[in-house]
C-alpha cells in the first residue's frame, strides 16, 4: 500500500506530531508499505532548515521536504511572520503533491 503523510513537520524535529508520524512511518515501512511523507524544511517554529530536500529512510520511506518562509515564533513579525510559515508551507507541499504519484491513503495534520 502507498501511503502519503502530510505533516509540517517530521524526524528529527522535536514537535509531537513530527515524532508520532515517524513511529508510524517506521511501523508502515517495516510492514512492507511503501511511505512518502511531505513535510517543511524549516524546523519547527526556528528559522532554520534541514540539510536536504529529500531523505530516505528505512525500506521505502521518501521524505520531501518543502522550503518556505523561515520566520519562525521568535520573529518580530509575530503573527504575520507565523501566518506566513504556514501560508508559504502549504502552497509548496500543494505544489509537490501535484508531483508524486497518487497514494491509497492520505494522512494529513495540522499543527
Amino acid at each position: 500500500m502507498r501511503v502519503l503523510i502530510l505533516n509540517q513537520t517530521f524526524h528529527p524535529d522535536t514537535a509531537a506530531t513530527a515524532q508520532h508520524m515517524w513511529e508510524l512511518t517506521r511501523h508502515l515501512d517495516d510492514s512492507g508499505h511503501q511511505v512518502t511523507v511531505v513535510c517543511s524544511r524549516v524546523f519547527y517554529g526556528e528559522n532554520h532548515e534541514h540539510d536536504n530536500a529529500i531523505d530516505h529512510y528505512g525500506q521505502a520511506i521518501a521524505v520531501h521536504r518543502v522550503a518556505g518562509t523561515r520566520f519562525g515564533k521568535k520573529s518580530r513579525l509575530r503573527i504575520i511572520g507565523r501566518l506566513s510559515d504556514f501560508a508559504s508551507f502549504y502552497v509548496a507541499a500543494w505544489l509537490k503533491l501535484r508531483q508524486l504519484p497518487r497514494p491509497d491513503v492520505i494522512l494529513v495534520l495540522t499543527s
